[in-house]
């Protein structure tokens, strides 16, 4: 992976998402949150003793998650994924720092538990799945995204993506292409099939969406 020409998270980027998503009559454009100002994510980040990235500062500076009394199914990105608000990022980012942590005092090594400290939460779903964003970077560097499962995943530092703006363009690319898109019937994201996913895009892409 080079992560030398990634596309950094920008402004414009996030546009064309929302521009995506609006045209697909994604739910979640409804239900999207006020952006943070840096203040604010430095308070919220202080108890995990974290900077966020110049990308990480994008995404939240744009949207900090979705509204709490919104249905899950209806405030998804894409079909799997929660868009948690910074606060409940941190939240989270503890309990799998603790996770981690309970693993290796327990002598249980194995890299599927391993969880940087770096890292933060950016995206969940109800079960194991995590999208992480490292935010261990140099200023203005991309921040690499890494896929956390450990039932299914190995390689939790390997990156999936070199940036959170190449994170972005696969979502829009989903988009685009119809790999994601909405049940009519339900109103909401229409699962894929997963082995035809990772057919058409590989599983490190496939793993993000």
């Amino acid at each position: 992976m080079d992560d030398s020409t990634a596309r950094l998270l920008s402004a414009d980027l996030l546009v064309e998402l929302d521009e995506r998503l609006r045209h697909a009559d994604a739910p979640i454009t409804r239900f999207w949150r006020s952006g943070l100002s840096d203040d604010q994510m430095d308070a919220s980040t202080s108890a995990i003793g974290l900077s966020l990235s110049a990308e990480a500062r994008v995404w939240w500076g744009w949207h900090d998650g979705v509204d709490v009394g919104a249905a899950r199914s209806q405030a998804s990105l894409g079909p799997s994924w929660d868009v948690l608000s910074l606060e409940a990022a941190v939240q989270d980012t503890i309990a799998k720092r603790d996770l981690a942590a309970r693993a290796a005092a327990q002598g249980r090594h194995e890299p599927r538990d391993d969880w940087a400290d770096s890292w933060i939460t950016l995206c969940g779903d109800v079960s194991h799945p995590r999208i992480a964003c490292d935010c261990g970077v140099p200023p203005g560097a991309p921040s690499t995204i890494h896929y956390f499962d450990p039932e299914f995943n190995d390689e939790p530092r390997r990156p999936k993506a070199a940036s959170l703006g190449e994170l972005v363009r696969l979502w829009i690319e989903a988009l685009d292409d119809g790999t994601w898109q909405i049940d009519p019937a339900a109103g909401e994201f229409a699962s894929p099939d997963p082995n035809a996913l990772v057919q058409a895009k590989g599983r490190d892409v496939a793993d993000l969406l």
